[in-house]
């Protein structure tokens, strides 16, 4: 079975999409450890809930 998505089959796909879920947040050279220490953990509403979720483990 082919399976074949032509760029303009992605864009019209794309143009439906509300977000594309596929995005990097973080730089290429930066690693996981490196993110999560340049947020201010305690402050930050997310970094928050990482804290929460890393003393549940």
């Amino acid at each position: 079975m082919d399976f074949i998505i032509t760029q303009e089959d992605y864009n019209e796909y794309l143009s439906k999409k509300s977000a594309i879920n596929n995005e990097r947040i973080r730089p290429d050279d930066q690693s996981f450890f490196d993110a999560l220490m340049t947020v201010d953990m305690k402050n930050d509403p997310d970094g928050k809930r990482a804290i929460e979720i890393i003393r549940e483990l």
